[in-house]
Formats: structure tokens, C-alpha cells, sequence
């Protein structure tokens, strides 16, 4: 109501003049009712859910696209190897042995080049450690090498299981650069992805998930990692890696007289 300051009349909203007197009425006086406040508060509680709406549409959206991205399989197919190929694989491993025995006697030196073929035969030729329980695992079917500069990359196709609730196709790539220190052979992990979702390297560095799922993946190459052990370099580039043996030179003698 609008009060009228010559005669003091209750007048309804919406009046210019008095109803009783005629006098104008002080339209500055009029105060906002209640229902006013409410519409506006409705209002901005309106944008609010309309802007978490958007935050959980996002959010939703970016699930959608990482399931998506994990899922997307590139189509490996095992390493289909001759005979041939496999004894030529087993040979180069036999030769390697052979030169290291050999240079503990007369301290020689020796190079030999492996190509991604020989490491995939031989790879192919390996029961790959499998996880025989109930709990979530990773089955593998193949894993094949891809040689780089300076980097090795491991491809590995298999299946992810959870129980008997979960059996999909996945893939996961594990990258990294061989190399030998202090008499170990190392592979230190640049660079991983899992579909086609990439891993970032602070993720790598911060866990060993990966490295101990491959480490125990490739738990029956331990003979082959002491020969890697015992090597002076190793060295990559992409049509092949080369691996070195370099005698360390003889502590110089004192002079006789």
C-alpha cells in the first residue's frame, strides 16, 4: 500500500494520485515486496543449476571420451615366425653368450646388432608369464618391440579381466631407453600410453605399476638380462639396436727397475 502524505489514505499499488484527495502520491516511497526478492533469488538459483548442470555435462563427457580412448585397440597380430627365423634368433642369443664367456679369457672386444624381427621371433617364442587368479589382471596375447631413436617400445596386446564380470581387448604401450650403468642393464621409461590415452612422464616416474607389470610379465628373459648386465653400451636406432663390449683398460703398471 501507498500512503498519501496530505490526507493520509491507504492507496493500492499502481496509483499516481490519492484516491480520497487527489493529492500525487510519492512514488519513491514504494518498497519491493517480498514475492519481488523471491523471483530474482529463483532466478539466480536458476543460473546456478544451469552452470552445475554444465560442470556434470563436462564431467561426463570427459568419462565417455577417456572409456572410449582406452578402448580403441590397434590391430597387432602375433608374430607369425618360420623355423628358421626362430633358430636364427636363438643363435644370435647363443653368439652372445658365447663372445662374453669368451672375453673373460682374453679380454676382447665385440659389437652385435639385433634387428626388431630377431627381438620380435624371439619374443614370440616366450610363454609370457600369465596371472592365474580371480582378481583384476591383464592377460597378455602378444607383445612385439618397435625400435626408435634411441628408445625401445613395448606393445603389448592382451585382455583386461575383472573376475568373470569384465573381458575386453586392451593395449598398452610402455616406452623407454635401454642402456647399461654400473654393470646393470637399465630401462629407464620415457613415455606410456594405455588405448589412446598417454601417460605423463611425472605419472611414470611417481609409480612402478608399469614397470613391475612388465618386469613380471618378462620374469623368464632373467638369463638374458645377466648377459645385458655384463655389457659396456647399448645403443638404438630404428632399424636396429646395437649392443658393446669394451674391455676396461689394465690399471697402468708400476715401473720396475
Amino acid at each position: 500500500m501507498l500512503i498519501c502524505p496530505k490526507c493520509g489514505y491507504s492507496n493500492e499499488l499502481g496509483r499516481i494520485f490519492c484516491h480520497q484527495c487527489g493529492a500525487k502520491l510519492d512514488l519513491d516511497k514504494i518498497k519491493p515486496t517480498s514475492g519481488g526478492r523471491v523471483v530474482r533469488r529463483k532466478g539466480l538459483w536458476s543460473v546456478k543449476r544451469i552452470l552445475d548442470r554444465l560442470v556434470w555435462v563436462v564431467i561426463l563427457a570427459l568419462l565417455v571420451w577417456g572409456i572410449y580412448s582406452i578402448g580403441q585397440v590397434p590391430d597387432i597380430q602375433p608374430v607369425k615366425f618360420t623355423n628358421a627365423a626362430l633358430l636364427a634368433a636363438e643363435n644370435k642369443r647363443l653368439d652372445l653368450e658365447q663372445l662374453l664367456l669368451r672375453r673373460k679369457r682374453n679380454g676382447a672386444e665385440f659389437t652385435m646388432k639385433l634387428t626388431a624381427a630377431d627381438l620380435n621371433v624371439y619374443l614370440g617364442s616366450l610363454g609370457l608369464e600369465k596371472r592365474t587368479n580371480s582378481g583384476p589382471a591383464v592377460v597378455p596375447i602378444t607383445l612385439q618391440v618397435e625400435l626408435g631413436d634411441g628408445t625401445l617400445k613395448l606393445n603389448l596386446l592382451g585382455i583386461a579381466k575383472l573376475g568373470d564380470a569384465l573381458s575386453k581387448k586392451i593395449f598398452i604401450s610402455y616406452t623407454g631407453v635401454p642402456t647399461t650403468e654400473n654393470g646393470r642393464f637399465e630401462f629407464r621409461p620415457v613415455a606410456a600410453a594405455i588405448g589412446q590415452i598417454p601417460i605423463h612422464p611425472k605419472i611414470l616416474q611417481s609409480t612402478s605399476l608399469l614397470q613391475d607389470y612388465f618386469g613380471r610379465l618378462l620374469s623368464t628373459l632373467d638369463h638374458e638380462k645377466s648377459l645385458l648386465d655384463q655389457l659396456t653400451s647399448i645403443s638404438v636406432a630404428r632399424d636396429q639396436i646395437e649392443l658393446k663390449y669394451q674391455p676396461k683398460a689394465d690399471a697402468a703398471k708400476p715401473s720396475t727397475r
